[in-house]
């Protein structure tokens, strides 16, 4: 099978799903349900499905160019939506920090530091078991384009607008203009 200029794979492939590994798929719906209902609730559904599958669209780059690079071979299969899942969880971390999750599904902790333990494990996997059948890349993409997406969205919706700040220039340089009108003005009639 040759997959050449089929590139809506990068999006597809989040919802695919190995049969043989229904624990995979059960985990993952479980993930969704825990953590994207809240943020769904606060971001609204067009922010959630954009941050969803931009998680999970960056993940299946990353991982068909690490395949690439490492093995030479971009089409090594890979099927799941966890780079998107743990997208979410990341953002849950960033938006609920102080809420308490139940790590491994036993221990109580922040859900900050619960991000922090999951990124740091995926970052171990993905370095020490390459092999292992996981897509350790995809879930530590879909963490790592996810916290550029929240910074730089963050970062844009507290400045202005670009338009907006383009108005309110023009707007300061003509005020200025029109002062140092009026002060040549004053002056011209004050000697005379």
């Amino acid at each position: 099978m040759n997959p050449h200029g089929q590139i809506w794979r990068i999006g597809t492939y989040l919802f695919l799903h190995s049969v043989a590994d229904p624990f995979h798929l059960l985990i993952n719906m479980l993930m969704l349900y825990m953590f994207g209902v809240q943020l769904e609730r606060t971001w609204g559904t067009r922010k959630f499905l954009e941050y969803y599958f931009l998680c999970g669209v960056s993940a299946g780059i990353c991982v068909v160019a690490a395949s690439y690079i490492f093995n030479g071979n971009p089409l090594i299969p890979t099927m799941g939506a966890s780079g998107a899942i743990f997208g979410l969880l990341l953002a849950f971390g960033i938006v609920f920090a102080d809420a308490t999750i139940l790590v491994f599904f036993f221990f109580p902790m922040a859900a900050k530091y619960a991000v922090m333990i999951y990124g740091a494990l995926e970052l171990y996997f993905t370095v020490q078991a390459p092999g292992d059948g996981v897509s350790h890349v995809a879930h530590l993409s879909g963490m790592v384009f996810g916290y550029i997406y929240l910074k730089t969205k963050t970062r844009r919706s507290k400045s202005a607008p670009l338009w907006g700040s383009v108005q309110e220039w023009y707007k300061q340089r003509k005020l200025e203009r029109a002062k140092k009108k009026f002060e040549v003005y004053m002056r011209r009639h004050r000697d005379s």
